[in-house]
């Protein structure tokens, strides 16, 4: 009885509604904690296939088999290099300078290219660009190859693709330190497995020493660099193509065509003095308000378009799968382009209907305001 008594006090008690007390506004900042792991993993995986799958180093068979040594490497060495940029609050040019790092990391110690004359890719510099034990002609060559295309470029499509996660960190702690294991590991493993040639420890201290100083210097980079405007207009995405593209052709003809007759030290500054110009231009028109993505992605299939040149001659030469690599990457570039140049259309339209309504248009006011 207490209790069915009880229980009919509780019912006929008025019920108030609790008070709604809002809760206080906290500024956003970047979490290290638990971020969505979407941009981290894409970033992770993408790296590989651009920089091996798509250029022909790895072909698709052979990825098959051994691509988890060049997720490890890459993956490790493009996620740890975005996040540092981060965290040390840093852009474009740690994220380059840091990708230089990693090309020592990669072709001086675990691969070593940098000092193997029977090396593959060296086979048409045996005799040109040595001293003191390296390759200078090739190490500038590849040392570009990795900064751009093997990392800034992964980092610059996966921030398009989350641009709402440009400012956070892609990755958990946990997933940093064990992707940072990994890159440990397979340099550590391609070092001691990996004896062909004979690995010379003077050469691998040295190529440590230039990664620390590399980093240092890499640190105190500033976030980024101003070129100045370049004159309206803004070149087109078409143009920005084949100026990419014709770029990097040219750079490729003068590590492997020797110079074009010059010495080596002719060599390196034509290579260093072409991607400098190329970044200088880059540079001076997107700092226009008229950059947009369209021109971001013209910048990767200006590198792509190479990448796909190559896989046909591959083809042809005995590469299976190589041309399947291309068109796949034709199509789905194709796919981006189209979706890119919708959303910039749909921007210009919407952006040419507000300053109708600036203007004083009643119909384009009613639109702006969402009344049509």
């Amino acid at each position: 009885m207490n209790a069915l008594h009880a229980l009919r006090l509780h019912a006929s008690r008025p019920h108030l509604p609790r008070p709604h007390l809002p809760r206080p506004h906290r500024p956003h900042r970047p979490h290290f904690g638990r971020p969505h792991p979407g941009p981290g993993m894409s970033l992770y995986l993408l790296s590989p296939v651009i920089a091996e799958l798509m250029l022909g180093s790895t072909p698709p068979i052979p990825f098959l088999v051994f691509g988890w040594a060049d997720i490890l490497l890459y993956g490790g060495g493009v996620v740890l290099i975005r996040e540092l940029a981060l965290r040390w609050k840093k852009g474009w040019p740690t994220i380059v300078a840091l990708g230089v790092a990693y090309a020592i990391a990669e072709e001086g110690i675990a691969v070593r290219t940098f000092f193997n004359p029977d090396s593959g890719p060296l086979s048409g510099l045996r005799d040109y660009g040595w001293l003191l034990g390296a390759n200078w002609v090739w190490i500038a060559g590849i040392s570009l190859y990795h900064a751009f295309v093997s990392i800034a470029l992964p980092i610059m499509l996966v921030t398009m693709y989350f641009p709402d996660r440009a400012k956070e960190p892609w990755v958990d702690t946990r997933f940093l330190r064990r992707s940072t294991a990994g890159l440990v590991f397979i340099v550590s493993f391609f070092l001691v497995v990996y004896q062909i040639p004979a690995v010379d420890g003077r050469l691998i201290v040295g190529s440590l020493l230039a990664i620390g100083l590399v980093v240092w210097i890499a640190r105190r980079l500033p976030e980024r660099i101003e070129f100045g405007r370049s004159g309206p207009p803004v070149p087109s995405p078409r143009r920005v193509v084949i100026v990419t593209s014709a770029t990097i052709f040219g750079i490729f003809m003068d590590v492997y065509g020797r110079g074009f007759g010059t010495p080596p030290i002719g060599a390196i500054a034509i290579s260093l003095g072409l991607a400098g110009l190329l970044v200088r231009w880059i540079g001076r028109n997107a700092s226009q308000p008229e950059w947009s993505d369209r021109h971001r992605f013209a910048l990767a299939v200006g590198v792509f378009s190479l990448m796909w040149l190559f896989s046909f001659i591959l083809e042809l030469g005995g590469t299976r799968g190589q041309l399947l690599v291309a068109i796949v990457g034709i199509w789905a570039s194709r796919r981006v382009w189209v979706r890119l140049r919708t959303v910039e259309a749909d921007r210009l339209a919407a952006a040419g209907v507000v300053e109708a309504a600036e203007l004083g248009s009643p119909a384009a006011a009613g639109y702006a305001a969402g009344d049509c």
